[in-house]
C-alpha cells in the first residue's frame, strides 16, 4: 500500500463564493481525489435568502 505524502495532499481554504468554488471543485467530474479536507467560511452553499424575495 502506498500512503499518499504530506506534499501530494492539500487543504482548500475558501471565503463566501470562494467556498462555494471549492465545494463544486470535489463533486465535480475534474476532481482527482487530491484534496483532503475543505474549509468553508461564510459560504451561501444554499443560496441566499434575496432570492426569495
Amino acid at each position: 500500500m502506498i500512503l499518499p505524502t504530506a506534499s501530494s495532499r492539500n487543504i482548500l481554504v475558501g471565503h463566501s463564493m470562494g467556498g462555494v468554488a471549492i465545494r463544486e471543485y470535489v463533486q465535480g467530474p475534474n476532481y482527482n481525489k487530491d484534496v483532503d479536507k475543505i474549509i468553508t467560511l461564510v459560504s451561501p452553499h444554499e443560496g441566499t435568502g434575496a432570492l426569495n424575495m
